[in-house]
C-alpha cells in the first residue's frame, strides 16, 4: 500500500504544475492561439516559484510511474480488494496524457484544428475528473457495505 500512498501524495505534489501548465496549454492556447509555454514564468516568476513548479513537474512524473505500478500490481492481485482501481487507473490515464500533450504541444498546437484538440482535452479531463469523484463515491459505498455485512 505504500506505493498507493506514493501515488497519492505526488499527484497532490503536482498540482501546482498541472493547473499552470494547463492554463497554458489548453486554455490560453483555446483563446489567443499558440504559446510559448512556461515563457512568462520563466521571465516573470521568482526563481522560487520557478523552483517550485519544476518540482511538481518531477512529482507528476513520478506519480504517473506510481500510478502504472500501482494498475500492473493490482492486475498481477498483489493488492487487496479495498484498493481503488479505477481512481488510480483515471487519474494515470490523465497524468500521461497531460504528460504526452505537454511534450508534444508545439506538433499540435500549430494545426489548424489545434483548438479542437485544446476543448477535446479539457472536456475529456473534467470528465475523468467527474468519473474519479463517482468512483471514489462508490468505493466509500462498497467499504461500509462490506463493513455493515460483517
Amino acid at each position: 500500500m505504500w506505493t498507493l500512498r506514493a501515488f497519492f501524495v505526488l499527484t497532490a505534489a503536482s498540482v501546482p504544475f498541472l493547473l499552470e501548465s494547463s492554463l497554458e496549454i489548453y486554455v490560453l492556447t483555446l483563446l489567443f492561439g499558440p504559446q510559448m509555454v512556461f515563457f512568462s514564468i520563466v521571465h516573470t516568476a521568482s526563481p522560487f516559484l520557478l523552483y517550485g513548479l519544476m518540482l511538481s513537474a518531477a512529482c507528476l512524473a513520478l506519480a504517473t510511474i506510481f500510478g502504472l505500478v500501482c494498475v500492473v500490481a493490482r492486475s498481477f492481485g498483489a493488492l487487496g480488494p479495498p484498493f481503488p482501481i479505477t481512481v488510480v487507473a483515471l487519474l494515470t490515464v490523465l497524468l500521461a496524457s497531460h504528460i504526452a500533450l505537454l511534450a508534444s504541444y508545439e506538433w499540435w498546437s500549430a494545426w489548424p484544428f489545434g483548438r479542437v484538440g485544446c476543448v477535446a482535452a479539457l472536456i475529456g479531463f473534467v470528465a475523468a475528473l467527474v468519473a474519479v469523484k463517482r468512483s471514489v463515491s462508490n468505493n466509500r459505498f462498497e467499504r461500509s457495505r462490506e463493513y455493515h455485512l460483517r
